[in-house]
């Protein structure tokens, strides 16, 4: 019974870590007295983060500046807001956003992760399980997934590749 229950916590802890939602992106502002950030439009709780610079040290909010590139971990918790639960320096080179799906258009191209519009055009890269490519049908609602690409504005991203988890 307990190497059960060892399983089945260790099991739960890898699908909580696998389940995180991601922001990557320029930090547009940062408010050290209420302990956020606004990374395009997105309202980034940092309150309980862990923090690190890009030689891996724990440093405060207020390290943090206006350009900065940040790639953060934890849930979204609200239409375009974010509670995070580790916030890194980013050299990807790239945005991302990853979440749930709360809805999709394919006359419009396009889908909303947490009041975030993603852009998916034609040339847009849909991978599946199996690294398989899948058509724009399989992105609906409740459905979790990573976009890269870039923020245009507010809110605003163009996908360049969007894989379902």
């Amino acid at each position: 019974m307990r190497l059960f229950l060892s399983c089945l916590l260790t099991l739960l802890f890898f699908v909580a870590v696998a389940a995180a939602d991601e922001l990557k992106g320029k930090i547009q502002a940062v408010d050290a007295e209420a302990a956020t950030i606004d990374v395009f439009g997105v309202q980034v709780n940092a309150r309980a983060a862990e923090i690190k610079n890009d030689a891996d040290k724990a440093v405060n909010l207020s390290a943090l500046a206006v350009g900065d590139r940040v790639g953060i971990e934890g849930a979204f918790t609200d239409k375009a807001r974010m509670s995070a639960r580790k916030i890194a320096e980013d050299f990807s080179g790239y945005d991302e956003i990853k979440g749930k799906i709360t809805s999709a258009d394919a006359v419009a191209g396009e889908i909303i992760i947490s009041g975030v519009k993603v852009k998916v055009r034609p040339d847009t890269w849909l991978e599946g399980p199996q690294d398989l490519r899948v058509a724009f049908e399989e992105l609906r609602p409740s459905v979790y997934a990573g976009c890269e690409g870039v923020f245009t504005g507010a809110l605003e991203f163009n996908a360049k590749k969007i894989i379902i988890e």
